[in-house]
């Protein structure tokens, strides 16, 4: 079992988390870099998915719930099976980064169009009209979406890297399955 590896990415996503709580420009966060990082890094599907949404519920929890978080949910957790597509069960030094950087911007774009539509939803008068309308306003926040979530998946990436290159032994990615049904 390879428990080092659980706690460090465990950690690099504790430290991805403060990015939501930091003052920070709109949208410019780790949570949606954070999901992708832990889909493509823990085997376990309970945790790749649980982990990125408890945290999700932890932060709004000291921010504050608003009427879009079921559709920032929804997000997060495409996020995580985008992350899964990209990391398809390899270390981070061979996992592709052309697949990873299509999985980022995939990511930004499938976040602006349903947290927008939430919005709409929320917030709007439900015609086509205001639809465009909310869309049209939200225009300048993608920028945010999209940088934050570049720069924190690369630096999550080269992080865990960077580790694995030190310890070797991290590359298994057994870790997480291991440790979940040790606690079945």
């Amino acid at each position: 079992m390879n428990l080092k590896r659980f706690f460090v990415v465990v950690s690099l996503i504790a430290v991805a988390v403060a990015s939501r709580l930091l003052p920070h420009p709109p949208n410019f966060t780790a949570i949606g870099a954070m999901a992708l990082f832990a889909g493509a890094t823990l085997q376990d599907r309970r945790l790749a998915f649980g982990l990125p949404i408890g945290v999700m519920l932890l932060t709004d929890w000291a921010i504050g719930f608003h009427a879009v978080v079921p559709f920032v949910y929804v997000a997060t957790l495409l996020y995580v099976a985008l992350g899964q597509w990209a990391g398809r069960g390899q270390a981070v030094n061979r996992m592709s980064m052309l697949r990873m950087g299509g999985a980022t911007l995939l990511g930004s774009i499938m976040f602006f169009l349903i947290t927008n539509v939430g919005c709409w939803w929320a917030f709007y008068d439900h015609t086509a009209s205001a639809l465009i309308a909310c869309f049209t306003a939200a225009i300048p926040y993608f920028q945010w979406t999209l940088a934050g979530d570049v720069v924190f998946v690369a630096v999550l990436l080269i992080a865990m890297g960077l580790v694995e290159s030190m310890m070797p032994s991290l590359r298994d990615r057994s870790d997480a399955a291991n440790l979940s049904s040790s606690f079945r």
